[in-house]
């Protein structure tokens, strides 16, 4: 306890109450006398205490030197890290303030200390930011990443070292289940993205078995993503159960903290709006008119569902899956309403294309559709059969090849459009190209790029546009994309260098009279200038040190971004943000609806925190989080009625899914191996691989599925496929398609018969979900002995595989009644098969079990003649020659 404060005060020891308990601490404890020192020392100050003075004691700062770098953090950041030091709890901030800054503070905190903080479910990016942040500082330990290409031994060695270490989810539920993590030097986790944790994710399972291993550690959780917690009914709730945290912070963009910092002084924004060509304005209106029309069968539909969400609006957000798919695909429908799901779907992502990627793009994307489309039977439903869907393809056609190859507005196939050439199309450019040539320009002009200008796009296929706009032209980037476009619709080998094809086109420009190196070009070779996709990092700002960004496609998250890099640095220099937009457009009503969104999001969380009611024990630091097992454990019918702990063999693979997380609900302890053979092992005779529905149509195909299964019956006894459906989704095999009773190659149903007919001992498990092939384990388990970790590990692993090897084994592996468990045994006890068959059936019990010596004695024993099959005009027991039997065989 005293730690904690000492940590706390350190982080806060600035302010002037702090300096009195301290001291007393200091005075009291000299045993953490040496751990203050060191913390105060990376911090730059050493306040001089005199411990034989009674009065009040004057702090003396000594260095006051302050190292000339960025400053990371802002206030409003040193807040929320002071709420969590105070009391665990889930912190939601808004989208863009900073979730890289808070981390980076909390990393730099405990990155001094003895015991380990663990840092998971972060990003790539993030880690490597977090790790680059610090590495600028002087700590005492420095962070380190723990992955699956780390041996365990090393990572005991990470863990018990202290500091901070960032760790997948993954390898942490390993660690945790195979009792590899070292409890007592574990100070805490620290869970980034906490929207991404679910019932059975992993990192809820790793918490739940980090919790039951220690009560001490804390668990502290932030995010930003806002509307992840507000949508369902009591989502936070259910959040902060799964991550065992008891408070709710929130720090919205509107609290008067973040933003009295934010708005103390502004960035400089400039909004440009640029009108859409007429062709582009026209697509728009058609595609809109084409949702609005699918929405409006939609709700005509007899569906179960509340439709009320379904407006134009929610489907043209992002929130588009939540509110309209989602509903839609947890229900049994009509094939007609999943088709008019899915083309919502596609139209809003045409829409998206309309305004990001150039006319060639979204032209050979309506193509790929029209040519992917398959009418469903029975759907009658197409939106592609819709008059305005007729006017987007030939408005789409007419802004490549122009109105002079196409004056009637005809629509051409596309091997037509491909084999004009280059020089007679229109190959409209996107209107947002001049207005960014206009921006830079003026930036220019007005001295404002003696640092890098950074230029946000959508994604990278829109940055690697706008490099080749910005050094080419926009002429001569619309030839060398539609030539890249044309070569791949003749399947061509592309050229083998990217500068080959800028050679290429700007040589075509200059064949037909275009300059484009002094017309058309924006930068030059010895400028400055990054585009970047939107996801770009924080860091990024800080490195470039960036006086003018151009924000080409507007996302909250960026914008956001940005004025936190404005706080941090406006005392050093202005930053000016020109924002382009196209005017009357759904790329401003997407903008504003997802800023709505957050907003809602935000008043009912706080709605939420004002009458919530939280169990006093959830964060598991009061009482267990669940009773001791023993208590508790199930009851085996094997074990004459002794209370023993059930008990899996799992294969580490399966961590992924959620039923290892409900086994260990259940009170099951997992042993998590590398199985070679099955993906559960129930017990030493009992093996169960699990499939998916995907996974089954797949490995199906593939012919995995009868391999693995040819594998698991040659070493286990009793062998089960279990097939398991998605419980949010209807509990049919085959979803919007006619059954039929026919046998065809390629009917699933036929597939699975005559795997069940090959394999005599296959079972097959049909499961409603995750939680009842839980209560189906637990069924099977009540009936058998619990299974050997190691001998599961062995199996198929290649140890002991010398036995096949062996031709007298191998044979005696055929025969019913031996199994992997006994064929040594049955070695060791007899010379060779001969001797096995003129054994009685007393003598093989002992050696085989009652069970399997039945049924290799009945197999030995029994007459074979009665099974030959009759012929008319021959004897049905006259025996095959061996000459006619190397003629049957050579004719097979």
């Amino acid at each position: 306890y005293l730690m904690s404060v000492v940590d706390y005060l350190v982080y806060f020891f600035k302010h002037e109450s702090a300096y009195v308990l301290l001291r007393s601490l200091v005075c009291s404890h000299m045993c953490i006398r040496d751990r203050y020192d060191g913390f105060a020392t990376e911090m730059g100050e050493v306040i001089v205490i005199d411990d034989d003075n009674d009065h009040d004691p004057t702090p003396v700062l000594l260095d006051e030197e302050e190292e000339d770098q960025p400053m990371r953090v802002l206030e409003f950041h040193k807040l929320i890290v002071q709420e969590q030091l105070e009391h665990d709890g889930l912190t939601i901030l808004g989208l863009g303030l900073g979730l890289d800054a808070v981390l980076h503070e909390f990393v730099t905190l405990f990155s001094g200390n003895e015991a380990t903080t663990i840092v998971t479910n972060l990003s790539d990016d993030m880690e490597r930011d977090a790790i680059d942040a610090i590495a600028t500082e002087q700590v005492q330990v420095a962070p380190r990443i723990i992955n699956a290409e780390i041996s365990p031994a090393r990572r005991l060695e990470i863990y018990t070292a202290g500091g901070s270490v960032f760790v997948t989810p993954r390898v942490l539920l390993l660690d945790l289940l195979r009792k590899h993590v070292p409890i007592p030097r574990i100070r805490g986790i620290i869970v980034a993205d906490a929207h991404k944790v679910g019932e059975n994710s992993v990192m809820a399972f790793a918490l739940r078995v980090f919790r039951e291993q220690t009560r001490q550690a804390f668990i502290k959780a932030i995010s930003d993503v806002p509307y992840a917690f507000s949508r369902g009914f009591g989502t936070v709730n259910k959040v902060m159960k799964w991550l065992h945290v008891q408070k709710l912070y929130l720090w919205p963009r509107f609290r008067s903290e973040v933003a009295e910092e934010l708005e103390a002084i502004p960035p400089e924004v400039i909004e440009l709006y640029q009108d859409l060509t007429a062709p582009m304005e026209q697509i728009q209106s058609s595609l809109v008119e084409c949702m609005s029309l699918c929405l409006s069968e939609l709700r005509k539909a007899n569906m179960k569902v509340d439709v009320a969400g379904f407006s134009l609006e929610n489907a043209l957000s992002h929130n588009f899956d939540h509110l309209v798919r989602g509903p839609v695909e947890n229900v049994k429908v009509t094939a007609r309403v999943r088709q008019i799901v899915q083309d919502l779907g596609t139209l809003r992502k045409l829409l998206g294309q309309l305004l990001q990627s150039d006319c060639v793009t979204f032209y050979k994307m309506l193509v790929n559709i029209r040519a992917a489309h398959r009418p469903s039977a029975g759907t009658g439903w197409s939106w592609l059969v819709l008059d305005p869907a007729r006017i987007v393809f030939k408005l789409a056609q007419l802004r490549v090849v122009g109105t002079k190859l196409c004056p009637a507005l005809k629509l051409l196939s596309c091997e037509q459009v491909f084999g004009f050439k280059t020089g007679s199309m229109s190959l409209e450019q996107a209107p947002k190209w001049a207005l960014l040539s206009q921006v830079l320009a003026e930036s220019r002009e007005q001295g404002l790029w003696d640092s890098p200008v950074l230029v946000v796009a959508h994604d990278d296929t829109c940055c690697s546009q706008l490099k080749e706009f910005l050094t080419m032209g926009g002429k001569a980037t619309m030839r060398s994309i539609f030539e890249d476009r044309k070569q791949a619709y003749h399947k061509d080998d592309l050229p083998a260098h990217k500068k080959q094809k800028r050679e290429l086109a700007l040589a075509g420009a200059a064949a037909e009279g275009e300059n484009v190196a002094t017309q058309t070009t924006v930068l030059s070779p010895d400028e400055q200038l990054m585009v970047v996709p939107s996801c770009v990092r924080s860091s990024m700002l800080h490195e470039l040190a960036s006086r003018v960004v151009v924000l080409f496609d507007a996302h909250p998250r960026v914008i956001r971004m940005l004025e936190v890099y404005n706080a941090l640095v406006a005392h050093q220099s202005a930053l000016r943000v020109y924002f382009l937009l196209y005017e009357r457009s759904v790329e401003k009503q997407q903008y504003i609806s997802l800023l709505r969104s957050e907003k809602n999001a935000f008043q009912k969380l706080i709605q939420t925190k004002a009458t919530m009611m939280v169990p006093s024990n959830q964060s598991g630091r009061v009482s267990h989080v669940r009773e001791a097992v023993a208590a508790e454990e199930l009851t085996s019918s094997r074990s004459g009625g002794r209370a023993v702990s059930q008990q899996i063999v799992v294969d580490v693979r399966e961590l992924r899914s959620s039923l290892p997380c409900l086994l260990h609900r259940d009170k099951v302890l997992l042993h998590p191996v590398t199985l070679t053979v099955g993906d559960y092992v129930l017990s030493d005779q009992l093996v169960v691989e699990r499939k998916s529905i995907p996974d089954l149509f797949s490995s199906m195909a593939s012919g995995r599925l009868y391999t693995q299964v040819e594998s698991m019956t040659r070493h286990y006894q009793q062998v089960a496929v279990l097939i398991e459906f998605d419980p949010e989704k209807p509990f049919t095999l085959f979803q919007g398609e006619p059954q039929t009773l026919e046998i065809s190659a390629n009917a699933m149903s036929s597939k699975l018969v005559l795997l069940a007919l090959h394999f005599s001992n296959l079972r097959f498990f049909w499961s409603r979900g995750p939680a009842a092939t839980a209560s189906l384990f637990r069924k099977l388990k009540a009936s058998q002995a619990q299974p050997n970790p190691g001998l599961a590990l062995q199996v198929g692993s290649g140890k002991g595989d010398e036995d096949k090897q062996n031709p007298g084994l191998e044979l005696l592996r055929s025969l019913p009644g031996i199994t992997l468990h006994n064929i040594h045994k049955v070695a060791r006890c007899v010379t060779n098969v001969a001797e096995l068959g003129s054994m009685s059936l007393e003598q093989m019990k002992p050696v085989l079990g009652e069970a399997s010596a039945r049924k290799l004695y009945t197999f030995l024993h029994m007459n074979a003649r009665e099974h030959l099959p009759s012929k008319e005009g021959k004897d049905a027991k006259q025996l095959v020659q061996p000459k006619q039997l190397d003629n049957n065989v050579n004719n097979k």
